[in-house]
């Protein structure tokens, strides 16, 4: 099993394939959470049934053991949505940026970014409103902490120049 990498620095790095496979492994995990409440389920209703062999088993416990997976399983299956609408909109910034550098030079290859674009998009409209949200979100913070790096004349900060005073 390979770890989940997000960089960051002057560019940011998300392997969408990493994510829709974290996505893959959230869901089936979800899908235990369903065993278990049938499994929950039918022991409340063999229970049920015979009550008379199971005098000291809590019905009410079993119960609450249901809601708890239940909420559990929902709150999982929608942190799978989550990951999954973000791995959409991160591949669309991607193919957005791509398509527009390769406009100029094969246009082809532009048209076909786009498309896969537009097909994330319309297969659910919050991923639009979610790359603008991060395209505008690195917008907004790209030169954050530049001056603190560099400066005027264009010299990291970090170097060390002999006789040079960063004052």
């Amino acid at each position: 099993m390979s770890a989940l990498e997000i960089d960051h620095g002057g560019a940011i790095a998300v392997d969408t394939g990493q994510l829709r496979d974290v996505g893959a492994r959230m869901r089936a995990v979800t899908a235990q959470y369903e065993e278990a409440r049938d499994a929950v389920g039918r022991a409340l209703r063999a229970a049920a049934a015979q009550q008379t062999a199971c005098p000291h088993l809590d019905a009410s416990a079993l119960q609450r053991s249901d809601e708890h997976l239940e909420a559990l399983r929902t709150e999982l299956d929608s942190a799978c949505t989550g990951v999954m609408l973000m791995a959409d909109a991160f591949e669309v910034v991607e193919l957005r940026a791509r398509a527009e550098a390769l406009a100029l030079t094969d246009a082809a290859a532009a048209d076909a970014a786009s498309a896969r674009a537009d097909r994330l998009v319309a297969a659910d409209g919050r991923v639009a409103d979610m790359a603008d949200y991060l395209v505008a979100g690195w917008e907004e913070r790209r030169f954050d902490g530049l001056g603190e790096q560099f400066d005027a004349g264009g010299c990291c900060r970090r170097c060390s120049w002999p006789g040079r005073s960063w004052g």
